[in-house]
């Protein structure tokens, strides 16, 4: 960001490099392991309209790849408004939200993206241990 601009070649070679990249693998999910019933039942809330998940973060790469403006940005940003982040990998992720705010997904979905924030129902907390579940498997 503070160099030259790249060239033609070195931003092919780049995108190259970043298309072989694979993700670590998530010890949660495996080709031949069946889902946890908990596990089943968040994806139900995630999907459905009582997590509300699913709107932004939709499949198959949990994010819409929209960019939104939560009216959190400055007059001296260069960018409008947050990409919405794919939630592939959230079991490995030690800090969560644009700004790292918060440290777990507990944390996150009982703050600012509580379900009832987003969709208007509030879960019981087992509920909330059963959508957490399921986002570790993504």
């Amino acid at each position: 960001m503070l160099g030259p601009p790249p060239t033609d070649e070195d931003a092919q070679a780049l995108i190259a490099y970043l298309a072989s990249l694979r993700p670590a693998p998530n010890p949660r999910r495996y080709a031949d392991m069946r889902r946890t019933d908990a596990e089943a039942r968040g994806e139900q809330i995630f999907s459905g309209p009582k997590g509300g998940c699913a709107t932004c973060h939709t499949a198959p790469h949990s994010t819409d790849g929209e960019v939104h403006d939560l009216g959190m940005g400055g007059s001296n940003d260069t960018y409008i408004g947050f990409n919405t982040p794919t939630l592939t990998g959230v079991f490995r992720k030690v800090l969560l939200l644009h700004d790292g705010s918060a440290s777990s997904l507990s944390e996150l979905l009982k703050g600012v993206h509580a379900p009832e924030r987003v969709a208007g129902s509030q879960l019981t907390d087992s509920e909330l241990a059963d959508l957490i579940a399921y986002l570790k498997t993504l």
